[in-house]
């Protein structure tokens, strides 16, 4: 038991690599919340998993190859809760992406050269991250791979709206989250700018993987792109994304500006600057995160006149950044997962032009 008489977590680590068995153990143990079971490969993990389930796994998806997906697969399926550490390098972006897609809750990136240290320094960060005492079990199950759900009941579902601009902002537990927010919109769904705490390539690749599942267009942002509805942009891995005004309309630009809060792309950044160039014509969702990162900038946006909404507690992994909205007075509303896409499109259309002016 723990200090607080609260059951042991049970924390299941597979990777290749003794540094991280060892040392991702080592931390997740000393903090007197959990029992840790590691195993080098799939196999070892299998066989471990005859004797007991875990609360939640940290999967390594080194070497490459499938096994480790499939297990992934398996955990997911029983409502085990699972994160997936990979290295920096360009090639294991495609295999990142399959899975998120397959309902890995978070990718942790890690780098080739000096994981020891690295592994050190974010600690804190990555015990918060397995054993957060707000996380539950997934309420909303992922998606079977390919699939596309049902779009809002709402009679707005096929509005195509003009100027309005929804943004949205999400961190630890944000992939799967977002994948259930943006796949659930319908086509012409009103213009969407995301941020999500991930590193390149993973950013790009996670971006391409919604584009598979979602109705609207979804990839990553370049400065110069129009906003536009049925199409989301989503801020590259280490660049801040800001909305810019124009007398022909919306467009994004991107910045290598310093972090802020820690974070870049942050999600403070892009709320200002939509609360600034669109004022009330705009929509802010604050997603599952650890941290208070938009939080301001969602309340700058409630009083530009935008309506401003948080995921509820009992759909987050980590209810963080949306407990932050809250306190603040940022959100108007706290929202299942799943009652969000009804929600913006509900809001987008009591803002901007009147019925009838949209543009094509």
């Amino acid at each position: 038991m723990t200090p607080a008489g609260e059951p042991l977590r049970r924390v299941l680590v597979v990777d290749a690599s003794a540094v991280v068995r060892q040392d991702v153990a080592a931390l997740l143990r000393d903090t007197g919340r959990c029992e840790v079971v590691v195993a080098a490969n799939v196999l070892a993990a299998r066989q471990k998993l005859r004797r007991a389930w875990p609360d939640i796994a940290l999967i390594g998806l080194e070497p490459p190859g499938h096994d480790a997906l499939a297990l992934l697969r398996e955990l997911v399926a029983a409502s085990v809760p699972v994160v997936v550490c990979a290295r920096d390098a360009s090639p294991g972006a495609p295999q990142v992406r399959e899975a998120l897609c397959a309902g890995a809750r978070d990718v942790l990136h890690w780098p080739r050269v000096g994981l020891k240290a690295h592994l050190a320094q974010e600690a804190g960060p990555l015990a918060a991250l397995l054993l957060d005492s707000e996380r539950r079990p997934p309420r909303v199950p992922p998606l079977p791979r390919g699939s596309k759900p049902s779009p809002p009941s709402t009679p707005m579902a096929d509005r195509v709206w003009a100027r309005q601009v929804v943004a949205v902002g999400a961190s630890t537990g944000g992939p799967a989250a977002l994948r259930r927010l943006l796949g659930a919109l319908p086509a012409h769904a009103p213009a969407l700018l995301v941020v999500q705490h991930m590193s390149e390539p993973f950013a790009s690749a996670f971006a391409r993987g919604l584009g598979e599942v979602c109705r609207i267009e979804v990839r990553s942002a370049a400065t110069g792109d129009r906003v536009r509805p049925g199409l989301a942009l989503l801020a590259p891995g280490d660049q801040h994304l800001r909305l810019v005004a124009g007398a022909g309309g919306y467009a994004v630009e991107l910045s290598e500006a310093p972090p802020v809060r820690h974070h870049r792309p942050s999600v403070d950044v892009l709320f200002h600057s939509v609360a600034e160039a669109a004022g009330p014509d705009a929509v802010g969702v604050l997603l599952t995160g650890m941290g208070d990162d938009g939080a301001d900038g969602l309340s700058a946006m409630r009083r530009a006149g935008a309506a401003t909404f948080a995921q509820d507690a009992a759909t987050s992994v980590v209810y963080g950044m949306p407990r932050a909205a809250m306190l603040r007075g940022a959100a108007e509303q706290s929202l299942p997962l799943d009652s969000l896409p009804e929600a913006i499109l509900n809001a987008a259309s009591r803002r901007g032009s009147p019925p009838g002016n949209e543009e094509a």
